[in-house]
C-alpha cells in the first residue's frame, strides 16, 4: 500500500489547496468534515460486529434471515458464510465513489483492511481471523472480507500473517 493518496484525484481538496498551497489533508478534514459525519465514519473504520452461531459478522447489514440463506447455500460452512456476508466492495461504501480512481479506492481499502484487523483482534484476541483484500480487476474496485480460520486448516494463514493476505477465497456475494 502506498502511504500517499492520489491528491490529483481529489477535486474538492484540490480546490481548497489551490486557495492555500500549505493546506494539508488534515486541514481539509478540520474545515470540511461535519461533526455528525465524523462520528458516523467511525462505524466504517471501527465497525460494530455481531457473533451469530460462532461466526463473526459486520453488524451493518447482518440479519439472521440472510445468515440462514447463505448457510443453506454454503452447506453451513461458517468460514464461507463469514467470508460471503462480510464481503464489501469499497466503491459501494461511498455515494460518489465514481469520482475515486483505483489508487484511492485501494488506499481506502487497505486502510479499512488494517483498521478492521485491529478491530477484530481487539474484540476477539483468541480468534484466528483471516482478513483479505484485493483489487478486483473486472470491476476496478477494492474488495475486502474476513472470516475465521477453521480449526485444523493449515491452508489459510493465522491472524498475524493474514493481515497481509491479498487474495480473496470467496466469490462475490
Amino acid at each position: 500500500m502506498t502511504d500517499e493518496p492520489d491528491l490529483d484525484n481529489l477535486r474538492e481538496f484540490a480546490a481548497w489547496k489551490q486557495r492555500n498551497p500549505a493546506f494539508t489533508l488534515l486541514d481539509f478534514v478540520h474545515q470540511a468534515l461535519p461533526a455528525d459525519l465524523a462520528v458516523a465514519i467511525c462505524e466504517l473504520f471501527w465497525p460494530r460486529v455481531e457473533v451469530h452461531r460462532g461466526g463473526i459478522f459486520l453488524a451493518d447489514g447482518f440479519s439472521a434471515e440472510n445468515f440462514e440463506s447463505w448457510s443453506d447455500k454454503l452447506g453451513g460452512d461458517i468460514a464461507k458464510i463469514e467470508a460471503t456476508m462480510n464481503h464489501r466492495h469499497v466503491g459501494d461504501l461511498f455515494a460518489a465513489s465514481q469520482d475515486l480512481n483505483i489508487a484511492n479506492l485501494t488506499r481506502i481499502g487497505e486502510v479499512l483492511r488494517q483498521t478492521w484487523t485491529c478491530r477484530l483482534r481487539a474484540a476477539f484476541p483468541d480468534a484466528r481471523i483471516v482478513m483479505q483484500g484485493q483489487v478486483e480487476e473486472d470491476t476496478d474496485d477494492y474488495v475486502i472480507t474476513f472470516f475465521q480460520q477453521p480449526a485444523g486448516d493449515p491452508s489459510v494463514r493465522s491472524a498475524s500473517a493474514s493481515a497481509r493476505t491479498r487474495s480473496l477465497r470467496s466469490g462475490r456475494s
